[in-house]
């Protein structure tokens, strides 16, 4: 489900901590273990709200994943790459850009999202936001099912379980 995002201006001053129906953090860990392969969607839609993954360690946004380590790439990027999926091709006005968000332009949204792939790193436990205080910053967040396989990408579907 999409939520709104806005007033929270400090690096990962929102929270969302992230419960999936009917399963405990034990039950996701054996699913994902069990499973061939694992992806979550993640997406993050916003105005004038930077992610700053390239600017260590002052991140504005990122999410946490498995034993609640903080995570700073989004859906689509490589692990540990401190990128989102468009990099290296993401707005191409700011030279530090690794995501479209990093744009931080406060008039029109822009987008970054894809799959989460590294089952390592599954499930995300929590979303964390900032950069968004401003009235003219805000931002939309929105986190899919974790979908794991038995075997290959379209192999023995073992689940999905739902935020």
């Amino acid at each position: 489900d999409q939520r709104d995002v806005r007033g929270f201006e400090a690096a990962g001053s929102y929270v969302r901590n992230i419960t999936y129906k009917n399963a405990t953090e034990a039950h996701l860990m054996a699913l994902i273990d069990l499973s061939f392969s694992c992806q979550q969607f993640i997406r993050w839609a916003c105005r004038g709200s930077m992610f700053g993954f390239w600017y260590h360690p002052n991140h504005n946004s990122w999410w946490v994943g498995r034993y609640w380590k903080d995570q700073y790439y989004w859906g689509g990027a490589e692990t540990d790459s401190r990128s989102c999926g468009c990099h290296p091709y993401c707005h191409p006005t700011n030279r530090n850009s690794t995501c479209n968000c990093d744009d931080n332009d406060k008039l029109k949204w822009r987008e970054d999202s894809g799959l989460l792939l590294d089952s390592s790193r599954l499930p995300v436990l929590q979303l964390r936001f900032g950069d968004n205080g401003d009235p003219s910053e805000a931002g939309q967040h929105t986190l899919g099912p974790l979908i794991c396989r038995a075997t290959g990408h379209r192999g023995n579907f073992i689940g999905s379980l739902i935020a």
